[in-house]
């Protein structure tokens, strides 16, 4: 008997989004972006996924132009991660703008939750991590010692050396393996 392990996969939306900007070297159109069959790559063929988490920050309160913008962009984005096409669950943090500046709060937090939770609740066998964020070494650490595999997706010239070392096993992805989702 072939035991089929269950994934769990946390997105930190912003660290992909720069990360494929990075990658890919133009602005990602992010409807054009199939994040279902991306996360479906990131996955070995006989793992069942349970869950695809999306972690982004929110323009809760846009007061001006720049921020109202950004709040019906993510509206647009947020209306595509739900359906049934990609069937996500949003995490959502806040996105502030201050000084001409936008500053994600929590998101790397919430994700780091949901992680450690998750693997005390036993709600996966393994977990799929798409952020470089060094923040969330501690969190992948922890899974870890719980007996838990964790996948680190990772993008060329993007690459966290610490999570790198800390995770099951690593994904670099470049821009040519990319291709496909665009």
């Amino acid at each position: 008997m072939h035991f089929k392990s269950n994934v769990a996969i946390f997105v930190d939306g912003s660290n992909l989004y720069h990360s494929l900007r990075k990658v890919l070297g133009t602005q990602p159109r992010l409807l054009d972006f199939d994040y279902r069959a991306f996360t479906d790559a990131c996955v070995p063929r006989d793992y069942s996924i349970i869950s695809r988490s999306y972690y982004i920050g929110v323009v809760r309160r846009p007061s001006n132009q720049i921020t109202q913008s950004v709040s019906h962009a993510q509206s647009i984005l947020f209306n595509w991660l739900r359906s049934s096409g990609q069937r996500f669950i949003l995490r959502e943090g806040d996105l502030r703008y201050r000084n001409g500046v936008f500053r994600e709060k929590g998101v790397d937090v919430l994700l780091a939750i949901d992680l450690v939770i998750g693997a005390l609740r036993d709600e996966f066998d393994s977990a799929v991590l798409i952020s470089s964020d060094s923040d969330l070494i501690p969190a992948v650490e922890f899974v870890r010692s719980l007996g838990k595999q964790v996948f680190y997706v990772a993008f060329d010239g993007r690459r966290t050396i610490g999570l790198s070392k800390k995770a099951s096993k690593t994904i670099i992805w470049t821009k040519a393996s990319l291709i496909p989702f665009l």
